[in-house]
């Protein structure tokens, strides 16, 4: 049973493949390989977890993170996008400190359904960004 939980971690991360489908779908190729890169970078980390992995996969995060700001503002309403993406931020956030609430010695299978559950809301969070950015929304 274990096992089967930590592979959530894993397989969560395939929720990145809808960003990267927005961003094909639309030919910004530039978007798809961020997508792309967290998405394989994260699943590496989770299956063999590594301190080295672990500061690449934080690194590739947050320069991901960072792109979100810079998409909103070139977005064609960047009010509406804000709000939006801010929304739905705070709900991941609020995930991401459930998920950081429990110890993993602990609680090991509550910690890998919502940090499951993070890797879900924080594409949705990206997701959301693309389509302000790409007019959609």
């Amino acid at each position: 049973m274990n096992k089967y939980k930590s592979q959530l971690l894993v397989w969560s991360n395939l929720s990145w493949l809808f960003p990267a489908y927005l961003a094909i779908g639309t030919e910004k190729w530039v978007l798809t390989l961020p997508a792309i890169m967290v998405m394989f970078l994260s699943m590496n980390f989770h299956y063999r977890p590594t301190a080295a992995k672990e500061r690449i996969d934080t690194v590739f995060s947050l320069l991901y993170i960072s792109l979100g700001p810079a998409l909103l503002t070139m977005s064609a309403n960047p009010l509406q996008a804000w709000i939006s993406a801010i929304v739905v931020t705070l709900f991941a956030g609020g995930v991401w400190l459930n998920a950081k609430h429990f110890d993993h010695k602990q609680n090991l299978a509550a910690y890998n359904l919502t940090h499951a559950l993070w890797h879900v809301l924080a594409s949705c969070v990206t997701s959301i960004i693309y389509l302000h950015y790409l007019g959609y929304l």
